[in-house]
């Protein structure tokens, strides 16, 4: 899997992989599991910066400042069930969703910051090779899924 990562984030500035301490209070803090392929994710660099596909551009946030992101976002109130994990570096949110019971638990979807609802969720899909494909591609992501 971390070949695979190498691959998709070779344009980007990689961080040392994510401590378990880390990646464990957040989900005490948020009550609920990270993702398994997020969490493959912080185990490889936690966070990252830069250039992806022809011409994206993302940020995946450190794990140890999630939890005060969402909160000064107000994610909480504005779109329950979506955790911010980054961005486009502009005007796109990067996020899980983390809704219970939800048929895309643990699924990635981009939002605009300045809308922060599931009503304007894009869905990018179930992995983090999707959110490369999908993630800075605005014909690929006229296709939305709602849950």
């Amino acid at each position: 899997m971390n070949n695979n990562f190498s691959a998709l984030f070779a344009k980007c500035q990689l961080s040392e992989p994510a401590p378990e301490q880390t990646i464990k209070k957040v989900e005490e803090e948020i009550g609920e599991k990270l993702p398994i392929t997020y969490m493959a994710f912080l185990r490889f660099s936690n966070g990252l910066e830069g250039a992806i596909g022809e011409d994206g551009y993302i940020q995946l946030w450190k794990v140890e400042d999630l939890v005060k992101r969402n909160k000064d976002y107000q994610v909480e109130e504005f779109a329950p069930g979506f955790f911010l994990i980054g961005s486009s570096g502009g005007g796109e949110a990067l996020g899980i969703d983390l809704r219970e019971r939800s048929s895309t638990w643990g699924h990635f979807y981009s939002v605009p910051f300045e809308v922060l609802s599931w009503k304007e969720a894009k869905y990018l899909g179930q992995t983090i090779d999707d959110i490369v494909a999908n993630f800075n591609a605005p014909t690929k992501l006229g296709n939305r899924k709602r849950s």
